[in-house]
């Protein structure tokens, strides 16, 4: 479901203004000193944008249009990924119809669905660190195997 959602987001997306994701990347970004202790503190957002930015770190040519296109891609499909699990929340690309409710572990569920959507919309965006294996570290550090669909477990 996960990686159909993210399929589904990098195929619909429309370039809208950026603007906003440009200044909150420029925010967060500097979080890549940090020990790996601090590291596994930050919000699992933060570490993926933290990733994504040593992609863009490890290009050859850095087109910018391009790098805020493919952050913009990732952000979106958190985001979507998150809203699928909250009643209220407006996704950008995917349907408002789908909403997953009866996860008895909303939060993990969140987790495992940000994690996918972002390791995927990374994995297309820079193919050429994904060679480094850093991706996958960062699935192996949440308990998630690459190509393992996880399970939401839900309540009866």
């Amino acid at each position: 479901m996960i990686s159909m959602v993210s399929n589904t987001l990098i195929r619909r997306i429309q370039l809208r203004n950026i603007v906003p994701l440009i200044l909150l990347v420029s925010l967060l970004g500097g979080c890549a000193g940090l020990s790996p202790q601090h590291q596994a503190e930050l919000s699992l957002v933060i570490q993926w944008n933290e990733l994504a930015l040593a992609a863009v770190r490890n290009e050859v040519i850095i087109r910018p249009t391009v790098v805020s296109r493919q952050l913009f891609l990732l952000h979106a499909a958190m985001y979507d990924a998150w809203s699928a699990f909250e009643p209220d929340a407006k996704p950008y690309a995917l349907d408002t119809a789908i909403k997953l409710t009866g996860i008895q572990d909303k939060q993990t569920a969140q987790s495992i669905a940000i994690s996918q959507a972002a390791y995927h919309v990374l994995k297309e965006s820079f193919s050429r660190f994904e060679a480094t294996g850093a991706f996958n570290q960062q699935m192996a550090r949440q308990g998630m195997i690459k190509g393992v669909k996880q399970q939401f477990p839900v309540s009866t």
